[in-house]
């Protein structure tokens, strides 16, 4: 089945991704394996780039030393703490953990494991080194980003730069409302989760447009939040039926 293009949700803001980089430097020139990959996440845990937000679901298994730890930045956590607090998590599949924080840098080219070892590449140094700002970097790399590529397999059958895909949608979107006397908008959050995430081809993008504003018609005609909700999810699982999860995966771009 399909995914929806995302860069992981892992890290949720964009900001963060400096300190997990700095994070990988760290273990630079180390074999990628089981090992380093839990090494790596409880590297993040005791930089306190990870299990870092005061909710519920973070500090669920820990005792209430491990979450004073996580909380008070004044105190020097220990490797050894770090792992006790990743142990206590009792994740199911611990290296997949590392292997998912480690999956964005990848993506944006950061980092390169084509060796086996883990590498910090060129534009990954010049980040950590400030010699390019966090916002040049994003654009230039959002605008390389291209579906299919070496790191992502889900995405073999795409022919997609999903960054410049989703400038034509919200460009072409706006056009049609133009021409039709509506107002321009761009895309909502509903709407960017179902169709902007799943543009497999740079050649669909106007019949999703399309797609768009039939979709936005009928959605906003609906007179409360529980019909508006029941349409959306019932558009989805047929809009999306070959795609992993959409229900969920829609709303990550949230």
């Amino acid at each position: 089945m399909d995914s929806l293009w995302s860069m992981t949700t892992t890290i949720r803001e964009a900001e963060r991704i400096p300190a997990f980089l700095k994070t990988a430097k760290e273990i630079e020139n180390e074999t990628w394996n089981r090992d380093t990959q839990i090494k790596f996440q409880i590297l993040l845990i005791k930089n306190r780039e990870y299990l870092n937000t005061d909710n519920t679901q973070t500090f669920s298994r820990l005792n209430d030393s491990q979450v004073n730890l996580l909380k008070d930045k004044s105190i020097n956590m220990s490797f050894e703490q770090a792992e006790d607090i990743f142990n206590t998590k009792n994740y199911n599949d611990p290296p997949m953990r590392g292997r998912q924080s480690m999956s964005p840098l990848e993506k944006l080219g950061l980092v390169d494991r084509s060796s086996g070892k883990i590498i910090i590449t060129d534009i990954g140094n010049k980040l950590l080194n400030k010699e390019i700002t966090f916002d040049e970097f994003m654009f230039e790399q959002l605008l390389k980003l291209q579906y299919p590529n070496n790191i992502e397999e889900e995405h073999k059958d795409w022919n997609s730069k999903p960054f410049i895909n989703v400038l034509r949608l919200i460009k072409r979107v706006n056009e049609l409302c133009i021409s039709n006397n509506i107002k321009a908008k761009g895309l909502t959050k509903v709407e960017f989760g179902i169709f902007a995430l799943s543009i497999k081809n740079y050649a669909e993008v106007n019949e999703i447009a399309n797609k768009v504003l039939n979709f936005r018609h009928h959605y906003e005609q609906l007179e409360n939040n529980t019909e508006k909700e029941n349409y959306r999810k019932n558009y989805i699982s047929q809009y999306l039926s070959t795609f992993k999860n959409p229900e969920h995966n829609t709303k990550e771009c949230k």
